[in-house]
């Protein structure tokens, strides 16, 4: 198995939670990064409340995930 290496300031790069555009699925949230796949993203399309895979060099980040010192009560009741 090869371990890939991302370079550093792209570590965070559609990191679970992050928001991401597809050309395709449109708007989704990233879920997971299977560990057997560090390229791929498990994402939730919210136009239809799918799951979809797709590799991340497909994907537009357009909101970084929030960090757990930014979660809120507001964040979890909305």
């Amino acid at each position: 198995m090869a371990i890939i290496r991302f370079p550093i300031e792209r570590r965070d790069h559609c990191a679970s939670g992050a928001t991401v555009e597809h050309p395709e699925h449109g708007i989704c949230e990233v879920l997971d990064i299977p560990d057997d796949a560090p390229m791929q993203r498990l994402l939730y399309r919210e136009r239809d409340h799918a799951w979809v895979e797709a590799n991340v060099r497909e994907l537009r980040q357009i909101e970084r995930p929030l960090e757990p010192h930014e979660l809120t009560d507001d964040y979890w009741e909305g």
